[in-house]
């Protein structure tokens, strides 16, 4: 992730990488489990895809606070500009914000419907949500919604349990995220010194979507899109600015604080 040179926010980056485990890839399990290594050091966070790529003038909500509300940045995607219910790609809380929705869901195992369920936790926030109205993002992997699908159908990377899980939502929601997030901390690799690739164990969560949904491997291990990024920025040093959408940019501190955060938590299965 990029920086505008005049950027007064300091800033780290977790990559979060699952390990090869033999299930489907869990954004929502691996972008909890970002949040909970770098919780108790930082104010706020920006959930962020890997493959997408801000162009410059969205540089300013990378270095605002979203005091009005999450921020979702990824609005200006064209992949999904038609979907007025898309909550992905690169979305930033407050700490307050991300601990009171509970997170995101840990049991999509496979693409699609946790950034839905997210968006369904939303109206439970007294803030209002932003969102950027105009700006650039570059999709690495340069496919359309079309072909997206396509290639998850084929590959059979989709979650297939999409539609009974957010069934479940006003049920499940108070517990399903940060309040029973269970993880195992395999390795952290500094990449420099203002990003750390970490990578975890998800393990299942004793939820019946864990045998179903999770266990249809891929065709290959190496075309698993296991990485996503946590930015992270403490309000202190976060440009305080009002900005008509409101988000904010990340920092955190040395990589071996990583390791720290983790051995100092209860991460089990």
């Amino acid at each position: 992730m990029v920086v505008a040179g005049d950027c007064s926010a300091s800033f780290h980056i977790f990559i979060l990488e699952q390990s090869l485990d033999g299930r489907k890839f869990n954004r929502g399990k691996l972008l909890n489990a970002g949040f909970d290594m770098a919780r108790n050091d930082y104010d706020v966070y920006i959930f962020h895809d890997v493959d997408l790529l801000p162009g410059d003038d969205l540089a300013e909500f990378y270095t605002a606070v979203p005091y009005q509300g999450p921020m979702h940045i990824a609005r200006v995607w064209d992949r999904y500009s038609e979907s007025s219910n898309y909550f992905g790609g690169i979305v930033a809380f407050s700490r307050q914000q991300f601990i009171k929705v509970n997170g995101f869901p840990n049991n999509f195992w496979g693409w699609g419907g946790e950034d839905n369920e997210l968006c369904c936790r939303k109206p439970d926030l007294d803030d209002i949500p932003c969102q950027c109205c105009s700006g650039a993002i570059r999709d690495l992997e340069n496919l359309n919604l079309e072909e997206k699908l396509a290639a998850l159908r084929a590959n059979k990377w989709k979650c297939t349990v999409k539609r009974e899980l957010l069934k479940e939502h006003r049920r499940t929601w108070k517990k399903n995220g940060l309040k029973s997030l269970r993880y195992e901390y395999v390795d952290a690799e500094a990449i420099n010194e203002t990003c750390t690739k970490v990578t975890v164990n998800l393990g299942p969560n004793g939820h019946w979507s864990d045998s179903r949904s999770s266990l249809e491997p891929p065709t290959t291990p190496d075309q698993v899109p296991t990485s996503y990024l946590v930015l992270t920025v403490p309000e202190s040093s976060a440009e305080e600015k009002a900005i008509a959408p409101t988000a904010s940019k990340g920092k955190n501190e040395a990589p071996d604080a990583v390791e720290n955060a983790v051995d100092d938590k209860k991460l089990s299965n």
